[in-house]
Order: structure tokens, then sequence, then C-alpha cells
């Protein structure tokens, strides 16, 4: 057996590509495959993938391929043991083309099993107990396990932050699906740690979490965990000038060279946009409720600026909470000093119905400030990213910690320049994988990482 060797950037081995149909029967798509793109975001219940098929066997007939199949594949980065290993099913066929009378083109869509299972399963019924528990619960009743169509691993749910503080939740599924209901309980859920209650179901290569950001980011940050780190200073065509990666980390991914680490391209749509801020609730925001029990209003005010604390101790409607008691990254705001906002200019209302007797069905102050300050997480996730592209690796995942180093556009001088002098402090520094494109074509692997930032610099 020859020994791999890693030399080009976004070399790729796809292992197993291979179709089931319904009757059993499996068919390979190694021969067949133009391109494989899979998705994965902090945003999205399930993973999804699209493959184009050039097919000169009529397969799509033959086969047949008319949606439920499901599709294995498995690809990985010469000499890493870790792979992209993953069941899809077939949903779709679409951009259907006959090129002559002996190939025709075609895109099979694809979710995840769980993700597909979840159109067709009703869940009505009360569930009560702590969130944790109750989203474990809820997801086994779309759980798969995977052996019969390849070594893709069963699915499988990581919580963080258990036990959840929220121990005592109640609601009813009126006919919602498993996954609404584990949305449902992702805005109601308190960690036992996190204080920004922003927490996510999503996917990712691993499994499905049931998780904060702000639980991602403080594992990492305990054991100064970061997968890779990538440069904008330097592209594929320029002489390398520093083949290393800066800033004391444990990397995740191993070090090839300094040509593996490089950005092919990058979106920013947006360094800085204060009326989407405002209007976001990232800025600052308010919730009014109104207690069905006690006929009462109350308004609360959050506020995400370097003066909040001041602004807050002449008026009582603002909750204690703001950016320097949140896990982040750095403890640097992104929000500049002295920018404009107001709490009262993003107004949003949810109800409230305390009880005396404690009941759960109680809804009290606390869960309206839990909602406010979700407000808050759910902006920075849409308002402090951006996209890179880089060249593709298996081992990155959404959730991980990435560095990115941006340049500042200056003259080098002439002598010794430390390295830090060089990189934008604004846009420098690490950020949290809140999404991955995996592109394969052309025997080419790329990737495209969503990246967020909490706080700026690094940790």
């Amino acid at each position: 057996m020859s020994k791999e060797n890693l030399s080009q950037p976004g070399a790729v081995l796809i292992e197993e590509a291979f179709i089931v149909t319904k009757d059993g029967t499996q068919f390979s798509l190694k021969n067949f495959i133009v391109e494989i793109t899979v998705y994965e975001h902090i945003s999205m219940n399930g993973m999804h993938a699209e493959i184009t098929i050039v097919d000169s066997n009529n397969l799509i007939t033959a086969a047949p391929i008319l949606g439920e199949e499901t599709v294995v594949i498995e690809f990985r980065t010469p000499t890493f043991q870790d792979k992209f290993n993953r069941n899809f099913v077939v949903y779709s066929i679409v951009n259907r083309l006959v090129n002559n009378d002996r190939e025709q083109f075609y895109t099979l869509k694809c979710i995840t099993p769980e993700l597909y299972s979840d159109n067709f399963i009703r869940l009505t019924s009360k569930f009560k107990g702590a969130t944790d528990k109750l989203a474990q619960d809820i997801f086994d009743q779309i759980k798969t396990k995977r052996g019969r169509t390849g070594n893709a691993p069963d699915s499988e749910l990581f919580i963080t932050e258990t036990p959840h503080a929220t121990t005592n939740y109640e609601f009813i599924a009126n006919h919602w699906s498993p996954m609404k209901c584990l949305n449902h309980l992702a805005t109601k859920s308190v960690g036992a740690q996190s204080n920004k209650s922003n927490f996510k179901f999503f996917e990712n290569k691993s499994g499905f979490f049931f998780a904060s950001p702000e639980s991602l980011v403080r594992a990492q940050k305990k054991t100064r965990a970061v997968y890779d780190e990538y440069n904008i200073q330097q592209n594929q065509t320029q002489e390398v000038r520093e083949d290393k990666r800066s800033g004391a980390y444990n990397y995740i991914s191993p070090f090839i060279s300094s040509r593996f680490n490089q950005v092919e391209s990058i979106y920013y749509p947006a360094f800085k946009d204060t009326i989407k801020s405002q209007m976001d609730g990232y800025t600052a925001s308010s919730m009014y409720s109104y207690d069905f029990t006690t006929k009462r209003l109350a308004v609360l005010k959050f506020d995400g600026r370097p003066e909040s604390k001041e602004i807050a101790k002449d008026d009582r409607r603002y909750i204690s909470e703001t950016f320097d008691d949140f896990e982040t990254i750095s403890n640097i705001n992104p929000i500049p000093e002295g920018v404009l906002g107001n709490p009262l200019a993003n107004r949003a209302f949810s109800p409230m119905a305390t009880s005396p007797y404690a009941s759960s069905f109680s809804r009290g102050v606390d869960q309206i400030r839990n909602t406010l300050i979700r407000r808050y997480g759910d902006a920075e996730l849409e308002d402090n990213t951006m996209e890179i592209t880089v060249p593709g690796k298996t081992d990155v995942e959404t959730g991980l910690l990435v560095r990115l180093v941006y340049p500042q556009t200056k003259e080098l001088g002439q002598g010794a320049v430390d390295r830090t002098e060089l990189e934008d402090p604004y846009i420098s520094g690490i950020y949290l994988i809140i999404g991955v494109r995996h592109d394969i074509q052309n025997g080419q692997h790329s990737m495209t990482l969503t990246l967020m930032k909490d706080s700026l610099g690094d940790f």
C-alpha cells in the first residue's frame, strides 16, 4: 500500500459515494459525480447536499431514482484520519438536461434522514421538565440508525451545559413537528453557566447539537483550542513570507504549510452598519409585557453599548446584564463607545402570566428578560459575520473557533516589524465558525466558512 502525501491544497479522496434504492439495491456514483456541495449552518436544523451527476448509463431510469433513495457520501483529506461521512435522503431531482443521446445531467438535492423524517412526524402532547431532558426525548422521535447503508455514525444529540437551569418548563405541542418542538425549546433554554440564553438546534458532520454559541466559545477558551488560522496577507501565487501560524493556541488542525492556510476569497457584506444594528436589536432594544394575572404592564430595556452600565443607573427598567456579563471570545466590545442607540427604537411584546402558586405554566420577569437577551444574541449572528473561501479539509465543523489574519494597508518601512502591527485590530482575531459549505469539483475541495465574532481581537 502506497503512503499518502498531501502536497496540493484542496486535495480530496472520495472514498464512498453510492445510492441505495428503496428495494435495497446499491449503485456506485463515483464515476458519475461532477460536483458535490454540502451545507451545514448553525441556523439550519439539518445538513443539505447537492450532487450533480453526469449519467451515461441511464442510471436515473434503470435504478430508478425517483426520490427517497439513500445517498452515502464519504470523503477525506489525504493523510487525515478525520473524514466527512454522512447519509442523505434524496428529496428532489432538478436541472435534468439531456446532453446527447448517450449522456444526461441532473442534480440530486438531499437532506439528512432526520430532517427528512421531520416533515412527516407530528407531536400532539404535553411536555414538562428540564429543557435538556425534553430535548433528548423529542430528538429520539426522529433519531435514526445508519449502519445498513454505510459506515456513517448513528445520529446523536450533543447537549451543552447540562443540567440546564430551566428545570421546570412546560409546553403543549399542538400538531408540531419534532424539530419545531426543539426550536421552541431552544428559545426557552438557559444553560447552567450561559447568560445569553441563545441556544440553537443544528447539525454538523459530528451529529446534532443543542447548544448556545456562548457555551461553545467557553469550552474552547478553557483549553485555548483553535481549529486553524487563515491568512489574507498572502495568497497562492505570492512568495510565502512566513511558513507558520501565530498565537499561543492549541490548534486542532495539523499544520502542513502556509499554502493550506491562505484565504482564496472573502465576502464581507458590512464591516459596520449602525442602523441595522439598532433595528436588529444588537445595539439596544426593549421588551414590553403585560401580566394577565396581576394586570400590570412591564417594560424591560437592554443596551449593548460600552457605556450601558452608566446609562442604566438612571433607569430602573434596564436589566443588569450587558456585554461584560457574557462569555465572549475577548473582552473588547465591537460596538464603539458613544454610538447612538435607543432601546425604545426597537420594541417587541411578550406576555406574562405569573402565578402565586409557582405553577410551571407561570411566565414571569426572568423569562421576559431571557427573551430580550436572546434577541441580542440572535442579532449578533447576523450583524458580525463574514465568509471566507479556503482550501478544503475534512476536520472542520460548525462550532469551532478559527483565527483570521487581516492586513492593515500601510507601508511596511525598513527593518524588523512586529507581526501584530501588520494586522487590522478590528478584523483580525478569533471567530466562531457558524457555517461550513464544502465544494468538491474536478478533484479539488474548497470550503466556505461563515465566521462570527462577538468581540474584537484574540483571547
